[in-house]
């Protein structure tokens, strides 16, 4: 069982020691889609299309791209962007 982060990537404490993940498929698409929010440096080993990130202003691509990236772990509800402030909303 992977180890529980939180959503800022730290590993996740309970009484001084590391816990399990609740959600193995969520963490995973989290930790693959944290750079696109500026949470961690940009790593192109990550499954985004680097292109839509570096490139395109395309509010549009972008929601394509993080859409096709959950799909890799769980199903995707949908992928919105909120202008105001300035995120990518995920729902699953």
């Amino acid at each position: 069982m992977p180890i529980a982060l939180t959503d800022n990537g730290n590993f996740l404490l309970k009484d001084g020691k590391l816990t399990a993940a609740q959600n193995p498929p969520l963490q995973y698409f989290k930790s693959e889609v944290r750079c696109i929010q500026e949470t961690y440096a940009v790593d192109p080993t990550f499954g985004r299309n680097v292109l839509v990130w570096n490139l395109s202003q395309s509010v549009g691509d972008r929601c394509s791209d993080l859409y096709r990236i959950g799909e890799k772990y769980m199903p995707v509800k949908s992928v919105t962007y909120d202008s105001e402030l300035q995120e990518y909303n995920i729902q699953v």
